[in-house]
């Protein structure tokens, strides 16, 4: 008989475990880009408009990274060598 009382307390144990809660990893909070960028693909009014905000901002982005480099490599040549 203590047997079987093992067994059934030990299948009870087995269940409570499989239900307890499990540990959840914690939320990364997304950047501000990310969900302006998630706005944008969502179909929500408006989406596109942020979508098109994004477009923009990335490009003047890159038309000022274009410049800060052609100003430091202008600026290297007109150091030159002093005698």
């Amino acid at each position: 008989m203590s047997t079987r009382r093992f067994e059934w307390l030990l299948v009870a144990l087995l269940l409570a475990a499989g239900c307890a809660s499990k540990a959840q990893a914690p939320k990364r909070e997304l950047s501000e880009r990310e969900r302006d960028s998630l706005i944008g693909v969502s179909g929500l009014p408006g989406g596109t408009v942020v979508t098109r905000a994004l477009s923009t901002s990335d490009s003047m982005a890159a038309r000022a990274a274009r410049q800060n480099a052609q100003t430091q490599h202008s600026g290297d040549e007109s150091q030159g060598s002093s005698p």
